[in-house]
């Protein structure tokens, strides 16, 4: 797993800590797993902005993946 891509996972975790959404534990891994009562609902809306999450039915969570490919501007979005 690159270290690059895991740095941006971490950053985005923190991020969406500031921005006030439980994330769920995690080690220093490409993914990240928050708390969202409207998991469904709010995947379509971010897609409808380009911005691609998986929702895991059930369970009230969002998960995103960070890849080699992302960067700064992937979190700012």
């Amino acid at each position: 797993m690159p270290r690059r891509a895991a740095g941006l996972a971490g950053d985005l975790a923190d991020r969406l800590r500031a921005a006030g959404h439980e994330v769920t534990p995690r080690d220093a891994t490409t993914l990240v797993s928050w708390r969202d009562p409207e998991a469904a609902d709010t995947k379509q809306r971010l897609a409808g902005h380009g911005i691609v999450i998986r929702d895991l039915p059930g369970r009230g969570l969002l998960r995103a993946s960070v890849g080699a490919w992302s960067d700064e501007s992937d979190l700012d979005r």
